[in-house]
Parts: structure tokens; C-alpha cells; sequence
């Protein structure tokens, strides 16, 4: 049964991420382990996709092999994902996306889910290649895919982030930052803003990380006060995108030795239901 799509050529183990595993799934043969333990404990999982890995390549359609790549994505399996993803972007290569309906904006999530599971199983160079490619094709969609520019400006960031680019990174991060301001999408600012300051904080340069954390809880703060509802100020409290920034701000004041500052930090979080 031939490979589906690209799988990563160190072959990472599904189960633990170990490169260079010596184990392959001989059904659909594009899953690696590092052990027989490790591909018996994932088998109640792969299992679910293994099937549709293995049906002849000319069976599944670009949508298809976009839903399949989508349900993998949803369901933490990075490398299935890459299997599905990469057939169905195979498809779309040799398509000019204005031809499809809006110029193709519903597939830029394939690019978005694809180079996302490529940054999971430690590929950022492959990464890089999918976000400009899904960068470009958004830029093509027109003016509807703007908001989608700024999420592939801040995957790029956070790619040539990851390979310790850090001055390619802050172009991204701070162009990403520009998009999401003019539409006034709030929850991508503070992306932006977090992400960027992650820069900083790994070097330890307290300067350029406060400012930048400050902002994002002050944009997280507009974003509490607009919600009207205890369902939304839930969600608030359990989603990881608002409670980083404030987390990150508070260790800020304390490694720049601002005990007061980090304090009133915390107390601010405690507010927002924001626990550790």
C-alpha cells in the first residue's frame, strides 16, 4: 500500500515523539514507533484511521481527505493529519483557488490545521513552507481572508520562533498584530501580543516583555467586560488563550523583581477566575 501524503522523514513516534523510530504500522504503513509496546498502546487509536489511510488514493475526493485530515486535527493526531492534509493540498496545488467558491477561503484551514501539526511532530521548516503557501493563497481570497492572514502571520511567528529566528519572528508577530487591530479582532491581538512577547521572556528581556503583556491584558480586559453572560465569562476562565497572558505578566514582575506589581497581577487574575 503506497504512503499517503508526506509523513515526517524522521519518523516520530506517535505515541511518545521519539525520532528515528524503527517501528511502522503495516497496514497503512505511515505511522511510526519507537517500540512494539508503543504501537500496541496507540492501536486504539490509530485504529480509527488506519482503515481510511489504507483506501486507494484515488477513492477520496479533496473534500474527503480535508474532513478526514480535519477529524484527525480535532482528535490530537498530528501525523495522520499530515497524511490527509498533504493528499488533499496535492489536489488543491493544481487548482486556482479563485475559481472555487469566495476564491477557496474555506480551504485555508487546511493550510492553518496542516502546517499546526507539522509545528507538533517538531518540523518548523515544514511549517514555514505550508503557512506562506496557505499566506499567499489568503492573500488571493481578497479582502474576506484578511483576518486569516493575521492567523498565518502569527504561525509564521511562532515557527521562526521555534527555530530561534527571533528577529523574523517579531516581523510577523508585529504584522499580525497590525491586521488583527484594524479589524478589531481582539482574541488574535492577544495572540499576537503573548506570542511576541514569548521572544522576550525566553532571554530574559523583562523591557520588551511588559510592555507587550501589558497590552494583552488589557485587551483581555475590553474582552471581559464586553461579555454579557456567565457562559461566556466561563469560557473565560477555561481557555488557556486568556489565561496565559495573564500568568506570563504576573512571572514577569516577579523576575524583573517587582513583588507589588506581580501582586496586584495576581489579584487581578483571581478576579477574572483565573486560577494557576
Amino acid at each position: 500500500v503506497p504512503i499517503r501524503g508526506m509523513v515526517p522523514p524522521r519518523k516520530i513516534c506517535a505515541t511518545c515523539g521519539l525520532p528515528d523510530s524503527r517501528f511502522r504500522c503495516k497496514r497503512c504503513k505511515s505511522v511510526d514507533y519507537c517500540s512494539s509496546n508503543h504501537q500496541k498502546e496507540d492501536w486504539k487509536m490509530h485504529k480509527k484511521y488506519c482503515p481510511q489511510m489504507t483506501a486507494p488514493r484515488d477513492s477520496a475526493s479533496l473534500d474527503e481527505s480535508f474532513r478526514r485530515g480535519k477529524e484527525c486535527w480535532k482528535g490530537e493526531r498530528p501525523i495522520e493529519t499530515i497524511g490527509f492534509l498533504e493528499e488533499a493540498r496535492t489536489v488543491i496545488a493544481g487548482t486556482d483557488l479563485r475559481s472555487l467558491p469566495m476564491n477557496g477561503f474555506d480551504y485555508l484551514e487546511l493550510f492553518l490545521c496542516l502546517g499546526s501539526a507539522y509545528l507538533c511532530v517538531d518540523k518548523p521548516d515544514d511549517a514555514i513552507r505550508i503557512f506562506e503557501e496557505g499566506l499567499d493563497r489568503a492573500v488571493i481570497a481578497g479582502p474576506v481572508a484578511e483576518a486569516t492572514q493575521s492567523k498565518f502571520l502569527g504561525m509564521l511567528g511562532i515557527s521562526h520562533r521555534e527555530k530561534g529566528r527571533f528577529n523574523e519572528a517579531t516581523k510577523f508577530f508585529n504584522r499580525s498584530l497590525q491586521l488583527s487591530e484594524k479589524h478589531g479582532h481582539k482574541e488574535d491581538q492577544v495572540r499576537a501580543l503573548y506570542n511576541h512577547a514569548m521572544v522576550y521572556i525566553n532571554q530574559r528581556n523583562f523591557t520588551e516583555t511588559l510592555p507587550l503583556l501589558k497590552k494583552a491584558v488589557g485587551v483581555l480586559d475590553e474582552l471581559w467586560s464586553s461579555y454579557d453572560s456567565i457562559e461566556k465569562r466561563d469560557k473565560f476562565s477555561d481557555d488557556s488563550l486568556f489565561r496565559l497572558p495573564m500568568m506570563a505578566l504576573e512571572q514577569a514582575y516577579i523576575f524583573s523583581k517587582q513583588p507589588m506589581a506581580a501582586l496586584e497581577q495576581s489579584e487581578h487574575r483571581g478576579s477574572r477566575g483565573l486560577e494557576l
